[in-house]
């Protein structure tokens, strides 16, 4: 597969917890119907969230499926797992949320859960 990589493009996975505005598809100009959208998974490997490849030869297959075909060219050689290891999204709450405590990459290995780092983007 690796003379069939390009830049991949995947479909937004989009979350509707009661805490959601309406901003992510504002923003973004997203063809959606109205509703709420508290988080837009943009790229995601996830059980409860799987994205889709929706430019190119491999539209259509899942994140997953492209990364057990060419692990090597999309994590590297020194990658461990068989699992895309981020998980990249947009929140968009309309009200304040409650404190969220995720464990660092040792606990979450110990006692399970998922490490969590925070990048900030305002609009």
């Amino acid at each position: 597969m690796k003379n069939n990589l390009y830049p991949l493009k995947f479909y937004p996975v989009y979350k509707d917890y009661p805490w959601g505005g309406s901003r992510i598809p504002e923003t973004y100009h997203r063809d959606v119907p109205p509703g709420i959208y508290a988080e837009s998974w943009e790229i995601a490997d996830r059980d409860d969230g799987m994205g889709v490849v929706s430019n190119g030869p491999l539209a259509g297959q899942t994140l997953r499926e492209v990364l057990q075909a060419a692990p090597t060219e999309i994590l590297g050689s020194g990658s461990k797992g068989s699992k895309f290891p981020l998980l990249v999204k947009l929140i968009d709450s309309k009200q304040k949320l409650s404190v969220q405590v995720h464990p660092n990459d040792r606990t979450a290995a110990e006692f399970g859960g998922s490490p969590i780092v925070w990048m900030h983007l305002h609009t």
